[in-house]
């Protein structure tokens, strides 16, 4: 398995029970985090990282019902997914397990296989989920960065270069949260507003770099129209033979394109490569 283990938090008040579930998910290579109570599973999710939490139902204090509210009442673990574990698996309690945020549930006494597979499905849809907020927060963070730029705006004391590099460090930030961030940025600035062609953006060792490019870098993308253009790329259209030298280009700075977002108009343009 590639990457970090998936932590799994098994929450149960019963020691057989927990003990199942972490012989189960590290033969799996799975990291099995145990707790014995709901104040205990809270704290840990406070605390730590967290991929799915399986939750036990029936437990003394703070039952499972309200272990799932809460977690999904917290901004900073309400995208963690739960999944409730019951031997009374009848309507009334699924009912109370979806109005209380859970993605799904399982019966005791449970198989292992299904366990698995549940929480299998359950890591891909954390990872689409982990990633559409990513973006998000890149988003948010550029419009921030946007309004910032337009109130400090002093015409006089204007640096254009200074200003582009600020947005282009925003969009390739190399901050842990943002794991969506470009490989490589590629800017176009006419001379005639303080640039002089193509630059290449990218981030070494945490540092932000910057160098000219060939004036024949944008041959083969579209020319702005005058209007403000968006283009999206992914690898099916990358493949397509109308798209080979512009491929070839790129693969000349030494990064082979899987996807590439564009936007281009009168006075900048700016592609994201992969």
């Amino acid at each position: 398995m590639k990457g970090p283990r998936p932590r799994i938090l098994c929450v149960d008040d019963e020691p057989l029970n927990l003990s199942l579930l972490e012989a189960l998910l590290t033969a799996r290579n799975f990291k099995a985090i145990m707790a014995n109570s709901g104040m205990e599973a809270l704290a840990i999710i406070s605390r730590e990282t967290i991929d799915i939490v399986l939750l036990d139902v029936m437990m003394p204090g703070m039952d499972g019902f309200e272990v799932c509210r809460r977690i999904k009442a917290d901004e900073r673990s309400r995208t963690i997914p739960v999944v409730m574990i019951t031997a009374y698996a009848d309507r009334n309690n699924r009912i109370k397990g979806i109005e209380a945020g859970a993605e799904d549930f399982l019966a005791k006494p449970f198989d292992g296989a299904e366990v698995m597979a549940r929480v299998n499905m359950l890591l891909k849809v954390k990872t689409l989920n982990d990633q559409l907020n990513s973006a998000y927060s890149n988003i948010t963070s550029l419009i921030a960065f946007g309004e910032r730029l337009i109130s400090s705006f002093d015409p006089l004391h204007f640096d254009f270069m200074k200003t582009i590099t600020g947005i282009v460090s925003q969009i390739i930030a190399t901050s842990p949260e943002m794991r969506d961030r470009p490989q490589v940025v590629l800017v176009h600035i006419p001379e005639s507003i303080g640039g002089s062609g193509w630059f290449r953006f990218e981030s070494v060792a945490a540092v932000l770099t910057m160098t000219p490019l060939p004036p024949e870098m944008g041959r083969y993308l579209p020319a702005p129209t005058g209007d403000n253009c968006m283009l999206f790329y992914n690898e099916d259209d990358l493949v397509r033979p109308e798209m080979g030298r512009l491929v070839s280009d790129l693969a000349n700075l030494a990064v082979a394109p899987v996807n590439l977002v564009c936007y281009l108009c009168d006075h900048i343009s700016l592609c994201a490569l992969n």
